[in-house]
């Protein structure tokens, strides 16, 4: 399941995590990279086809916060830094809101900590890292 093809959305997202984890715990040597830039090109393709369609914010933004920080600089486009700054609550500063539909394809978020003002614990987070990837990206 972790290395099956022609997948989408979140499993993508989590094949790609376990990648890393396996690279971590020295399970994946030489060949990682190379499964890394094949899972982030297919990551690639569906975050595109993600925000055409006006899908799932959440995922969007996990697809481009994971290939980003290991070094795929084209997840960190300009129009795409905009879209996802849209999605932030003015008045708060974070993502998401209790009203979002928690059910997306089948998945369920197992939890997700309501936090002041409704926003989304997991939304929240996942753009907080994603902005700092872009900062990091535009002050090197």
């Amino acid at each position: 399941m972790m290395t099956a093809s022609k997948t989408r959305d979140y499993r993508l997202t989590h094949q790609l995590l376990w990648t890393l984890a396996a690279k971590k715990t020295q399970c994946l040597k030489k060949k990682a990279y190379y499964y890394e830039e094949y899972v982030c090109a297919n990551i690639y393709a569906d975050a595109k086809y993600n925000l055409a369609n006006n899908g799932n914010q959440d995922l969007f933004i996990e697809e481009l916060l994971l290939c980003s920080m290991i070094g795929f600089e084209d997840f960190l486009r300009y129009d795409w830094f905009h879209a996802v700054t849209s999605w932030q609550q003015s008045d708060s500063g974070c993502f998401g809101s209790a009203s979002e539909v928690k059910q997306i394809h089948r998945r369920y978020l197992l939890y997700d900590q309501d936090m002041r003002d409704g926003c989304l614990s997991h939304k929240s987070g996942l753009a907080g890292g994603l902005l700092a990837t872009y900062i990091r990206f535009y002050l090197q």
